[in-house]
């Protein structure tokens, strides 16, 4: 008979392991600052947009085009503008805790 493999620790044990973190509270406090850009986001369309009623019709289209451009939302898409700050660290303590369990996380030093 075979030994079990070793197992590697359930991903349904990490967001209690993690929920002490320092650094997961910073990334739930993320979504905040999602929804402030967003926010952002809209108000400066707007802002284009009653320019654009202001010339009736006549706005450049080297001055339209660009705020009337769709970003995509997938990280993975090339040549648009991307921000990793966010995610690096969250990578690295994620890929030692799906290995053991009791790894230290960053703010347990």
């Amino acid at each position: 008979m075979r030994a079990a493999p070793p197992c590697r620790p359930p991903v349904s044990a990490l967001p209690s392991r993690c929920r002490g973190d320092l650094q997961f509270a910073e990334l739930l406090q993320l979504q905040l600052e999602l929804d402030n850009t967003w926010g952002r986001l809209r108000g400066l369309r707007k802002a284009f947009a009653t320019i654009t009623t202001a010339c009736h019709g006549y706005t450049p289209t080297d001055m339209m085009s660009p705020w009337q451009a769709s970003c995509p939302l997938d990280p993975d898409v090339l040549h648009f503008p991307l921000d990793l700050a966010p995610h690096d660290p969250m990578v690295t303590t994620l890929e030692k805790l799906l290995v053991d369990a009791d790894t230290p996380l960053p703010d347990e030093g």
